[in-house]
């Protein structure tokens, strides 16, 4: 079930609100999503400004969110997006950001020496493997924190 945040003015032509929750499209399992929308001001009336994924703006006028965001997108049977192939791909590519962002990094305790044990691909793919349940585990407290079903 998503929730939307009240209207919020972030400035005298701007405001904002948060959509947050477990969205289910399909037959795919559900997935957490939050997301925003901001209207501006024009001539007295309120119009679309802007939609999705603004999580920086979130976390500079919705600073209670903070925790949530890296949640974007993990599914609650799945884990993050294609965990394992999207990982593997930016390792592959040298991208160690995306990486780090794509396995949410650093919400399972002791990734980076786990991580830095990893010398071979398969070595990458036991260490994935290895941390999702702990990672699901952080998710769900999370969820539960927030109130999210």
């Amino acid at each position: 079930m998503m929730t939307k945040t009240p209207w919020k003015e972030i400035s005298p032509t701007e405001r904002m609100r948060v959509e947050y929750g477990m969205r289910k499209l399909g037959n795919q399992s559900p997935y957490f999503s939050i997301t925003a929308e901001t209207k501006r001001k024009e001539r007295g009336v309120w119009r679309e400004d802007s939609g999705g994924m603004l999580h920086d703006m979130i976390k500079k006028h919705y600073p209670e969110f903070r925790p949530l965001l890296k949640w974007h997108l993990v599914s609650e049977d799945n884990g993050p997006m294609h965990y394992e192939a999207n990982a593997i791909y930016h390792l592959k590519e040298g991208n160690v950001e995306h990486f780090k962002s794509t396995i949410i990094f650093g919400a399972v305790p002791g990734d980076a020496e786990a991580f830095l044990a990893a010398k071979t691909p398969d070595d990458v793919k036991s260490f994935l493997r290895g941390r999702l349940p702990q990672l699901m585990a952080a998710f769900e407290r999370d969820m539960r924190k927030f109130d999210i079903k």
